[in-house]
């Protein structure tokens, strides 16, 4: 998925993409091991990146509700 179609969505939908993508990630990785032939071999790869965004994603979101904490001399 584009960066840009990620970013739209609400963070609950994106947890559940990410919950989605995972499950499919442990389905090519089990054809994987069992040398069974893949539709797309880079698949996986672009799987892998597309978590990656998702987690950058929701982390930066987090980051914008948390307050920033000042240092107390």
């Amino acid at each position: 998925m584009k960066h840009k179609e990620l970013f739209k969505q609400s963070s609950p939908a994106l947890e559940q993409t990410l919950q989605d993508i995972k499950q499919e990630l442990i389905k090519v990785n089990a054809q994987i091991a069992t040398k069974t032939t893949l539709e797309n071999p880079g698949q996986k790869k672009s799987m892998r990146q597309t978590i990656a965004r998702i987690k950058t994603i929701l982390n930066q979101r987090e980051k914008v509700k948390l307050p920033i904490e000042q240092k107390e001399d």
